[in-house]
């Protein structure tokens, strides 16, 4: 976990991934509130301890804690048993914000696209499916974090996500177009070339949530517009300025379009464009291929 001790208050930031390294990024960039340290503090998520966190907090007597819950390595396709996994590490650290003796925000990073999968012009918050574990999982969060005691709570239900790909990540869909395309392979679409996707930017999504100017409750962090994979393809095709080759499997799980309404958008949440993020994802993506 990434500890931000700033003159304003202490970040605590769970999960080190896409969402949140852009987060405590997002966090250590606030104008106005001096950083006075930052560091790393390692985490065993197989045996979940928070010893290390509350001397921390003991030591710098902070006015105040943010507490972001990006962690998990549950993804899209999880089974039942990493899920349950997951919510109980989860629990574990919401008992913890629950005793910490100043006073905190709990900020969750949720999924739309899994609470919302195959709905679309998605108006509404309280339409929600929970075919998958995944967003069985995503759901009891946050109805773990509404039941709790904690009078502070954010959630942002977050459609498909993508950043700049980098060694030891996760790739989503947008950055292994990019480097199959580079490294003239074949990428493996297990959709349909009309299937629709709403993609968001994390770094879009890390300085509306480390900001600290949202109301409590729930945020959509969604584009509004949907692309199909076909249309992906094209945008990255015309970035690149080559051929983009996709391979289509006939095993297909994960074939439901979701889209949203712009109208669900916080009105201060500014998403950026696919399309002019792909430079950077290429320039980062070359850096990789060139290793």
């Amino acid at each position: 976990m990434r500890l931000l001790h700033r003159s304003s208050g202490l970040d605590l930031v769970l999960g080190v991934g896409l969402v949140g390294e852009q987060v405590a990024e997002a966090a250590r960039r606030l104008p106005g509130a001096r950083l006075l340290s930052d560091e790393t503090i390692p985490t065993n998520w197989e045996d979940l301890s928070l010893d290390a966190a509350t001397a921390r907090l003991r030591e710098l007597a902070p006015a105040r804690v943010r507490l972001f819950w990006c962690a998990g390595k549950a993804g899209f396709g999880a089974d039942v048993a990493q899920c349950d996994g997951e919510l109980r590490r989860f629990e574990t650290v919401l008992r913890w914000a629950e005793r910490v003796e100043v006073p905190l925000e709990f900020h969750l990073a949720s999924s739309a696209g899994g609470l919302h999968e195959g709905q679309l012009l998605v108006s509404s918050p309280h339409e929600v499916t929970t075919a998958r574990p995944y967003a069985k999982l995503k759901l009891a969060q946050e109805q773990a974090l509404h039941a709790s005691t904690l009078t502070a709570r954010f959630v942002y239900r977050l459609s498909s996500v993508y950043g700049v790909p980098a060694p030891s990540r996760r790739l989503g869909l947008i950055s292994t177009l990019v480097l199959n395309a580079l490294r003239h392979r074949s990428t493996l679409i297990t959709a349909h070339a009309s299937t629709q996707r709403d993609f968001v930017a994390a770094a879009d999504v890390g300085r509306f949530m480390a900001a600290g100017e949202n109301p409590q409750g729930l945020h959509y962090l969604v584009s509004g517009t949907p692309l199909s994979i076909w249309a992906l393809q094209l945008a990255v095709e015309r970035s690149l300025l080559r051929p983009v080759s996709v391979v289509y499997s006939v095993r297909k799980d994960n074939v439901e379009s979701t889209s949203f309404l712009p109208s669900l958008r916080p009105a201060h949440w500014d998403a950026s464009s696919v399309e002019s993020n792909l430079p950077r994802i290429a320039q980062a993506a070359q850096s990789l291929v060139s290793e």
